[in-house]
């Protein structure tokens, strides 16, 4: 999959401050090893740039492009889009109108900030080991030891609730609900 990425559309959504230098390169780095591991090519757009007409480099893995003087990011994502549009695509951006662009071409569109929420889960994921959600967490210094056994003692019986497999049911439901698009983005989400 292609993720199309509107570079400091995304950092600025992150940052809400200036976006340095240091800033960008992390963010390349994060990008290029979130890429290796899921196999996806990403294209990382920017504004401006050395020239006057858009650069594209390698960099960690990823395709950088800056857009030079000519154009802007926004317009080289277009022009990307209208020429990509036949392979399996999602853009990262909160601009509207390029947001719009994507709808009317076929291509999903992503939030910034739930893109980068599931980029930083993914690259810091531990998997949990099945005993950690079993055992009982003692929340507090206070208490006994016999009130630490008893707890211990009581969660390893905690009954199945009816209401819990009727929430599930409900979900399931739901999900059969949803509609065609709906449908395509959560497919696309998850491969992210």
């Amino acid at each position: 999959m292609i993720i199309l990425i509107d570079g400091y559309n995304v950092l600025k959504q992150m940052r809400n401050t200036m976006i340095t230098e240091s800033e960008r390169r992390q963010f390349i780095n994060q990008l290029g090893t979130y890429a290796a591991k899921k196999s996806h090519k990403i294209v990382l757009v920017f504004d401006a740039g050395p020239h006057d007409r858009p650069v594209q480099e390698r960099i960690s893995g990823i395709y950088v492009v800056y857009s030079g003087t000519r154009e802007t990011a926004d317009d080289y994502i277009r022009e990307y889009i209208n020429t990509h549009k036949s392979h399996d695509m999602i853009l990262i951006t909160s601009d509207r109108e390029l947001r719009r662009h994507a709808g009317q071409n076929s291509i999903d569109t992503f939030d910034p900030l739930d893109f980068y929420h599931m980029l930083s889960q993914s690259l810091s994921q531990k998997p949990i080991s099945a005993s950690a959600t079993r055992e009982a967490v003692k929340t507090s210094a206070e208490g006994t030891e016999e009130l630490d056994k008893l707890m211990a003692e009581l969660t390893k019986g905690v009954p199945h609730k009816h209401e819990d497999s009727t929430l599930q049911e409900e979900q399931r439901v739901k999900a059969q609900q949803i509609s065609k698009k709906e449908r395509r983005i959560l497919k696309k989400i998850k491969k992210l």
